[in-house]
């Protein structure tokens, strides 16, 4: 049976990143899930559960419309090092202060209140940064296999999230996704220079 390449993926530059952002999409969604469990651990108050919803929202709806805008200002792929940098950082703080037994509430919501600021600078320059990646042509292809990406960690995330709950603790999911950054970052390493303009 012949394996079909989707020709997007053809191209080296964006088939890094997507490789890479398919791996963060999911280590991303498995601390999503494992923060709903861990408030529950922590406590059984639904509203508590809500407040992570408004913790991640708030901060997309404020800065989301300078995201585009600090995107076409500066050099995407410097932005990106620096959003994915932060949201490992942010990730790596958080698996700590869950493994020493001093995590509480107020921590969860904070970073995830400022991994959220970050992704709002950090999806428009990866969204502004494909069509330089591909073929003028190939762009449709490019933007429905970085869909592809999203619905696969969404898929995955919280399956992965459940095994690695019940195998090493709540702890490790963030660990992991502190380290699926790592993926993005390496993939932003081998991409080298990208163009700032959509010529491609």
């Amino acid at each position: 049976m012949k394996i079909v390449i989707p020709p997007a993926l053809k191209h080296r530059q964006f088939a890094l990143l997507w490789f890479g952002q398919a791996l963060s999409v999911i280590g991303s969604q498995m601390q999503v899930w494992a923060i709903f469990w861990h408030i529950d651990q922590i406590t059984q108050k639904p509203l508590a559960l809500g407040m992570v919803g408004a913790a991640r929202v708030v901060p997309i709806v404020l800065f989301s419309i300078y995201g585009g805008a600090i995107a076409d200002l500066l050099d995407r792929r410097k932005l990106l090092f620096i959003t994915q940098t932060s949201e490992a950082g942010l990730a790596m703080l958080l698996f700590w202060l869950t493994i020493s037994g001093r995590i509480e509430l107020w921590h969860i919501y904070l970073i995830t209140a400022l991994q959220a600021v970050a992704f709002s600078f950090d999806l428009p320059a990866r969204q502004a940064m494909v069509p330089n990646l591909v073929p003028r042509s190939l762009l449709p292809n490019a933007l429905s296999m970085s869909a592809i990406a999203f619905q696969l960690g969404a898929i995955l995330g919280p399956a992965m999230s459940g095994l690695v709950i019940a195998g090493f603790g709540i702890g490790y999911t963030y660990l992991i996704n502190a380290l699926s950054f790592g993926s993005v970052i390496v993939a932003l390493m081998l991409i080298g220079p990208v163009a700032q303009d959509s010529s491609v």
